[in-house]
């Protein structure tokens, strides 16, 4: 969903206004993805799809008052969400306030995938080795949850698993890939899917500072190189 919906507004945007059709389509998909989003009670979903609305507002070029109305709606239809929903209220409130299980356990997950890091720096514990020494050497103590085969956060997992030396080469394929996509993005003609891809996989690796889909959900993070290779390819 995460990086559907910068393809979504994006379309809806650049798409020719004769086009009206398709572009009250796309809104329309884009509005229901929202939603969608929202439905997920997945805060860490929220925060990065927050800071990509925020910097799609502030980097697309399209006038003003475009950008206001779809801070506008955004703004309006989240709103009306929780407001009509308390249970996303009381998700939002605990992950604000620290107070929901699945925010402390994460928490802790992240001391110990720190405290793996810290032990094995170089090269790390070895790759998909998190889940058996999460439950055998490193659970702290306040935890209440046993076995995970994450912590919940693709960087720590990395940092863990493969040392500063992965970590390094991690952050520079990733450096280069959204380099490459940002640099066809602000190309004078380039297409609205090379517009949306910065912005998709920003929402991406945002939203891995507190899960990891590599685990959860492979085919997003399939679909996430699928973007990067049809940006380049679409340029070539």
């Amino acid at each position: 969903i995460l990086q559907a919906f910068p393809l979504l507004i994006t379309g809806a945007v650049w798409i020719s206004w004769r086009q009206v059709f398709f572009r009250l389509a796309l809104l329309g998909l884009a509005l229901m993805t929202l939603a969608s989003l929202l439905f997920t009670q997945i805060r860490g979903a929220w925060i990065s799809l927050g800071a990509v609305s925020l910097l799609m507002v502030l980097m697309t070029r399209v006038q003003r008052k475009h950008k206001l109305w779809f801070a506008l709606v955004m703004i309006l239809l989240a709103g009306a969400v929780f407001l009509f929903q308390p249970k996303l209220q009381n998700s939002l409130l605990e992950g604000a306030t620290l107070q929901a299980q699945s925010v402390s356990e994460r928490l802790l997950m992240w001391k110990s995938a720190k405290n793996m890091f810290l032990d094995h720096p170089g090269l790390g514990i070895g790759l998909g080795n998190f889940g058996d020494l999460y439950e055998r050497n490193y659970i702290l103590p306040e935890a209440k949850e046993g076995r995970h085969p994450h912590p919940h956060s693709i960087y720590l997992q990395t940092l863990a698993e493969a040392g500063i030396f992965g970590f390094i080469a991690f952050a520079a394929l990733w450096g280069y890939a959204l380099r490459r996509v940002t640099h066809n993005a602000l190309q004078a003609d380039a297409d609205f899917w090379q517009k949306a891809v910065p912005f998709s996989i920003l929402g991406f690796l945002l939203y891995g500072l507190t899960d990891n889909l590599i685990y959860h959900f492979p085919a997003g993070f399939q679909f996430c190189w699928f973007l990067i290779g049809a940006s380049w390819r679409i340029k070539e």
